[in-house]
């Protein structure tokens, strides 16, 4: 029986010995194709927007050990320029994401321009609960048409009017 236990103990200790735990980033340069030039039939959208009033959207979620056990449970999608490959960047973008769905579910639009994005983050118990709640504020869009052309398209710069 005592074999049994110290054999049993053994491979237990043997199993965090030889394990461990690790990241691999890689990085490439590429070197573009000489005078290969490639010309994708663009999608263009005619949007609908106004810019006298904002919508706004606000979620509240809570993680505890890392984990969410509150907040919202529907996402749309949101551009980032964050190109932080580390799990607590993914971790706003989704909060982000739920605010973008909620600004949207209660109106008649189909995108938020210009989004502004403002997070709070409440730690507590030395980060064991954290809260985060963000708010986006952003013009509403609609798509009124989507069409396809050969030609690639020039930018233009569309005014705003500031308050």
């Amino acid at each position: 029986m005592k074999r049994i236990v110290f054999s049993g103990a053994i491979a237990f200790v043997s199993l965090f010995l030889f394990s461990s735990c690790s990241t691999l980033s890689r990085t490439s340069a590429s070197a573009p194709f000489a005078y290969t030039e490639v010309h994708p039939n663009e999608i263009r959208a005619d949007l609908d927007f106004n810019t006298s009033d904002k919508i706004e959207g606000t979620v509240h979620v809570g993680y505890l050990l890392g984990v969410k056990v509150s907040g919202g449970r529907e996402y749309a999608e949101v551009l980032s320029t964050n190109n932080s490959k580390s799990i607590f960047g993914l971790r706003g973008k989704r909060i982000r994401s739920m605010a973008m769905a909620k600004a949207l579910k209660g109106s008649d639009y189909d995108m938020i321009i210009n989004p502004q994005y403002e997070t709070k983050r409440n730690r507590i118990l030395f980060g064991l609960w954290t809260r985060y709640t963000v708010t986006v504020k952003g013009y509403g869009a609609k798509v009124s048409r989507l069409y396809q052309t050969d030609e690639p398209s020039d930018r233009q710069d569309i005014p705003l009017t500031r308050d």
